[in-house]
């Protein structure tokens, strides 16, 4: 997967062939708080989906979920 940086947002170019999977990630007022923002994202891994929630400005407490389970958290 490339990732290319353009006027401060991401733009992904998946490798033909590559599965993406639908994230959602939680924004927190705390960790282990009350949700307070919820977006979704595409990714090929569980580790693509955590490293494009921890560059977000908009996700400084997150955690990470893929079909309901949480793989991840930024804090």
């Amino acid at each position: 997967m490339s990732l290319q940086r353009f006027s401060g947002s991401a733009i992904v170019q998946p490798i033909r062939g590559c599965a993406m999977k639908l994230y959602r990630v939680n924004k927190l007022a705390k960790p282990g708080g009350v949700v307070i923002k919820k977006k979704h994202i595409l990714a090929t891994s569980d580790r693509h989906a955590i490293d494009q929630a921890s560059d977000s400005p908009d996700c400084p407490v997150c955690d990470v979920l893929r079909d309901g389970e949480k793989v991840g958290s930024i804090v």
